[in-house]
């Protein structure tokens, strides 16, 4: 507030014919509201602003030296403060020379006909109604309804001055306000948001829907859904037309042609084209754009239903994730799971806990330890792990160790040695986020583990680079990076968000859309580029830790019994099998990798005993 009052009072109101203020651009539908930018110590325009009448709204005051003489009003809000600047006579400011604040009560009438009751103040030196933040928003509501506003101001120690003015018409109030929320670009239009009001803009940042409503989703399969005023839910088209009535509790995203809606506590499911297709019967719904089922819960229980509304699996489960690379974890008796689209189980709820399955492999957990099954079952790496960050992304995890963590690759080789003691964000882009506990900053590393972009951000948004690029904060302010480390946009944004190819600013109320193509031209041949170089370099970790894998020996007894017996059976004579790896045995072992184009090792390797039949990959 007294940064308000104190830019307000910087401002002399020379009302002979008009008011000397430094104006930013206004834009059409603002009725009589224009912003009007702060100025510096320059008297220059600087980038904060807020808003105000541009003509002095007309009134007439009364006290004991005169009755419904001419009163011009002025109302200023900057952000959440509304103030009020009297003007007796057209010319005579009212301000409070005394020492002591000044009180006033204001009554307020809104185009409902509703009344409101507030007190104002006016400090000591100043010369407007300051109001407190809930009243002030009460008067913001009521500016935002396009109509007549009515106040009445009396002074509260001093009842004969009286001050009555009416806003005719507020209509272009709300189109001014700045906005403070944004959503995504998703089929070509982004959600936003002013005062709790939801519309959404095209890739031009044009405002193609109005913010009307009081929340909505963002666009699939040409729908969005979208709550009334009444608090009922529906769906409209990419222009903006009502194509599902507004009947609903509460409603999803349409996937696969379905959506899920609520009435009366109960779920069931619409096309979209409004007709039911699964009954109001469940007691709740889980689903996400990529979902091929929809989880279901019905008194307790969970199951799944196809696109064409069939229960496929029932519930019969006692709790339920979504379906990740067509496998969905499932827990009965306390004990997880998976089950493919059919229901059928994959890997059976024995585990204590599980991860969702990420480029064919889930966290798994038995007695404490985390170990990786593949998509048919099979443990593929040990239970050896204390915690598991997230699953594979790009062909590493990051997991912990003796209260350590590192980086594994898929066949469970060290990547990144367990030295630190906090987590490896997932991999993106060849870079994981790194928080250091010492800075409290967060910045990247490589598959090397070297420090690629320094600790230097206070936030990673999901700690991780997408598509080349990473959404980092800074004192509170968002920006994005490339990979490496220069800014594509500072830290200077209130909000931001990238989905499409296009980037969605917020900064001090006002929406800037970028094109991706505009900042990072080829950005996307530069991408394919990088990420086939990232692919083969995992390829060829890969690679390296299979073979490293086939040469890894077995030196226990009974493997060794084994190997002498089917060598003795394949005609490589090792004397009889005793499980001692001697100099006939080393031999023959030699003699069959060279005759089997295997590693010439004369030892009992990985590859041998695949070879042999005696274990199975």
């Amino acid at each position: 507030m007294k940064k308000f009052a104190a830019a307000l009072l910087a401002f002399a109101l020379l009302i002979s014919s008009a008011v000397g203020w430094a104006e930013s651009e206004t834009t059409q539908d603002t009725g009589i509201w224009e912003k009007r930018a702060y100025v510096d110590e320059f008297d220059l325009p600087t980038d904060e602003y807020y808003i105000s009448n541009a003509e002095p709204i007309v009134g007439k005051f009364s006290n004991s030296a005169t009755t419904d003489s001419p009163l011009y009003v002025y109302i200023y809000v900057d952000d959440e403060t509304v103030a009020i600047r009297l003007i007796e006579y057209g010319s005579n400011i009212v301000k409070n020379s005394y020492s002591d604040g000044r009180d006033y009560d204001v009554a307020m009438m809104d185009t409902f006909g509703e009344r409101y009751y507030f007190n104002g103040t006016m400090y000591s030196g100043y010369d407007q109604i300051f109001f407190t933040e809930e009243d002030s928003d009460t008067i913001i509501d009521a500016l935002c309804e396009n109509g007549t506003v009515r106040f009445a101001i009396t002074e509260t120690d001093n009842a004969t001055t009286k001050y009555n003015f009416t806003i005719e018409d507020t209509t272009g109030f709300f189109n001014i306000l700045p906005y403070n929320e944004i959503g995504a670009f998703s089929e070509g239009l982004a959600k936003v948001g002013k005062k709790g009001k939801y519309g959404y803009i095209d890739t031009n940042g044009d405002l193609v829907i109005p913010c009307e409503y009081s929340n909505t989703s963002s666009f699939s399969e040409g729908l969005a859904a979208v709550q009334n005023e009444d608090g009922k839910w529906g769906y409209i088209d990419t222009n903006g037309d009502n194509i599902i009535p507004y009947e609903y509790d509460g409603a999803g995203v349409f996937v696969n042609g379905l959506a899920a809606v609520n009435e009366n506590g109960k779920y069931g499911f619409i096309d979209t084209k409004g007709k039911i297709i699964v009954p109001y019967e469940y007691d709740d719904v889980f689903y996400t754009l990529q979902s091929k089922l929809f989880r279901v819960e019905l008194d307790d229980k969970y199951g799944y239903i196809d696109a064409n509304g069939n229960l496929v699996i029932p519930c019969e489960y006692d709790n339920a994730g979504l379906y990740i690379e067509d496998l969905a974890a499932v827990c009965k008796n306390e004990k997880w799971g998976f089950v493919d689209t059919d229901g059928r189980i994959i890997v059976p709820c024995d585990y204590d806990s599980v991860e969702y399955f990420s480029e064919g492999m889930a966290a798994v957990e038995k007695d404490g330890k985390y170990g990786f099954v593949d998509n048919t079952g099979n443990l593929v790496i040990p239970y050896e792990y204390d915690k598991v960050y997230s699953g594979f992304n790009e062909g590493l995890a990051s997991v912990c160790k003796d209260e350590k963590w590192g980086i594994i690759d898929t066949t469970g080789a060290t990547v990144i040695p367990f030295e630190r003691a906090l987590a490896y964000s997932s991999f993106g882009s060849g870079l994981s986020g790194v928080f250091d506990s010492s800075s409290r900053k967060w910045g990247f590393v490589d598959v090397n583990g070297d420090l690629i972009i320094p600790y230097q951000f206070d936030d990673v948004y999901l700690s991780v680079f997408d598509q080349g690029i990473a959404k980092v904060k800074i004192n509170e302010k968002w920006g994005f990076i490339d990979t490496i480390g220069n800014a594509i946009f500072p830290c200077e944004y209130e909000s931001a968000t990238y989905a499409e190819g296009y980037f969605v600013l917020l900064k001090d109320g006002e929406i800037s859309v970028i094109s991706r193509d505009e900042v990072q031209p080829g950005w996307e041949e530069e991408l394919a580029a990088y990420e086939q170089e990232l692919a083969e370099q995992e390829e060829a970790r890969r690679a390296e830790a299979e073979a490293q894998r086939m040469l890894m020996e077995y030196t226990d007894k009974e493997i060794i019994q084994s190997v002498q017996t089917a060598l003795n059976e394949a005609g490589y004579d090792c004397g009889t099998p005793d499980g001692i790896a001697g100099r006939n045995t080393q031999a023959a072992i030699s003699a069959f990798q060279q005759d089997n184009s295997l590693n010439e090792t004369g030892t009992a390797t990985h590859e041998l005993l695949l070879a042999l039949g005696i274990i199975d990959e």
